[in-house]
């Protein structure tokens, strides 16, 4: 039986969490996730005006290895990013219990993430 698990988990606990403290307002969606080794690899949807002060704090933010923007439409960002640190929780969800991340949100200091794991 698939089992969908919804939950909260604070930015500190995975990943952006220097991003968000730097941009309060920031809002961000990831697009898919792809687990490569020892990082993730999401395409994120990213909410805010200051694109300039976005791409500083990715740059400067300890769990984001690489940034490639992708695309822009209508106020929003997409960006290739790569994620290091501290995203053991999500690497643990995706390698050892098959599990597949179908949404991930951030803003206000927290992910809202829904994932599906195959059975119980």
């Amino acid at each position: 039986m698939v089992t969908i698990v919804g939950g909260r988990v604070p930015t500190d606990e995975l990943a952006l969490n220097a991003t968000f403290e730097r941009l309060p307002g920031l809002e961000v969606e990831c697009e898919r996730v792809v687990e490569s080794g020892t990082s993730v690899m999401p395409l994120v949807w990213v909410r805010h005006g200051d694109r300039k002060a976005v791409e500083t704090a990715l740059a400067d933010d300890p769990t984001v290895e690489a940034v490639t923007l992708l695309s822009e439409f209508d106020g929003e960002s997409l960006y290739r990013m790569e994620w290091i640190g501290h995203v053991r929780l999500l690497l643990h969800m995706l390698a050892n219990g098959s599990a597949t991340v179908l949404d991930a949100r951030g803003r206000n200091g927290d992910w809202h993430l829904r994932v599906l794991y195959p059975d119980r």
